[in-house]
């Protein structure tokens, strides 16, 4: 179906029980031992990014709540009249857009 799809590779993986007699026992005792050290640090990692990620959402949450905060009040002091009044005051022009 499709042509430029890659050809499948004839290695296949194949796992079984090793004998401590072994030569390669030392071997793979140790390349064990490294997956789980890259595996107990990429979960530190992840964790790092999450509280990272959290910070970052709490901070961007206050921000949006702030920036609410202000165009409420811009609202309400057009709503009321008081943006009129001063501009009738100060003797300003403003656009209504």
């Amino acid at each position: 179906m499709f042509e430029d799809r890659p050809k499948k590779h004839q290695r296949t993986i194949v796992c079984r029980w090793m004998d401590p007699s072994h030569q390669n026992f030392e071997l793979a005792k140790k390349i064990k031992g490294l997956t789980k050290k890259h595996a107990a640090e990429a979960q530190y990692i992840m964790e790092l990014q999450l509280e990272e990620e959290e910070k970052l959402h709490k901070q961007q949450s206050e921000t949006l709540k702030t920036n609410y905060k202000k165009y409420e009040l811009i609202d309400g002091a057009q709503a009321d009249g008081n943006v009129k009044r001063l501009k009738a005051e100060y003797g300003m022009t403003l656009n209504d857009h």
